[in-house]
């Protein structure tokens, strides 16, 4: 595929959304939907009693994390389990993916993980449950935490940086064995260089770019993502990307 098409691509994509892109699909969830507030009045969860306790899971473990950082953040959020998460790529296609973030809409979905996916591809070839479900959940989180921390200006950093930051997050929360196993299995090496993390990079390969971004923020320390929200760094943040909307 040429880069103009997989920018193309990856500008539409991320056109209204911030999303974790995966070709799951499933089954619907029988149980009965439930509603909490995960402790926040800023914070609505609809899903079932499960999942409700895997959003809130999410929510706290990355306010711990922004707090860690001394950037506390409560962003508003409505976080809705579904059946079928899809975004919108243009001309009429749809592309299926386990979490999205709509920022205009403050909404976070997430696929439910009681299906059969034997035969569908997952993040990082894990099984999608429980566990997958939560972390994708705190990526999303990430993004909508991301959207307030910048104070209303998310162009400040670029579509791929905004990744970068949730993938980084996301990982750093993940079960220590699971992640580094992850690591082991891909071979993955941090980014060569700030100018490597592009839309580009994320487009040919999501999960890749998740793991090269983790390694890249832990090499440079626990405040470089502070750094990077505060435009505390000596490189280009806008890069190469473009925001379509």
């Amino acid at each position: 595929m040429k880069r103009s098409a997989v920018r193309d691509r990856m500008g539409a994509l991320l056109r209204k959304t911030m999303c974790l892109v995966s070709g799951l699909t499933w089954l619907a969830c029988l149980a009965v939907p439930a509603m909490a507030d995960c402790g926040t009045s800023g914070i609505k969860v609809v899903g079932t009693t499960e999942e409700v306790g895997v959003a809130c899971e999410a929510v706290a473990g990355v306010g711990s994390y922004f707090d860690a950082l001394g950037l506390p953040v409560e962003p508003r959020l409505t976080i809705e389990f579904s059946d079928k998460v899809e975004v919108s790529i243009g001309d009429g296609a749809h592309l299926p993916v386990s979490g999205c973030y709509d920022p205009e809409g403050q909404r976070i979905q997430i696929r439910r993980w009681n299906a059969n996916l034997a035969d569908a591809p997952r993040p990082w070839g894990l099984p999608w449950d429980r566990d997958a479900a939560s972390s994708v959940a705190a990526h999303e989180v990430v993004h909508a935490a991301l959207w307030v921390l910048l104070e209303g200006d998310p162009h400040r950093l670029a579509p791929a940086w905004h990744e970068f930051v949730a993938y980084a997050v996301q990982l750093d929360l993940m079960d220590d064995d699971t992640r580094e196993r992850i690591l082991r299995e891909a071979s993955a090496e941090a980014f060569a260089t700030p100018e490597s993390v592009n839309v580009i990079a994320y487009g040919f390969d999501p999960d890749l770019f998740g793991l090269r971004s983790y390694l890249f923020a832990r090499e440079r320390g626990a405040s470089f993502i502070r750094r990077l929200i505060e435009d505390d760094v000596d490189f280009d943040l806008r890069g190469i990307d473009v925001w379509c909307h």
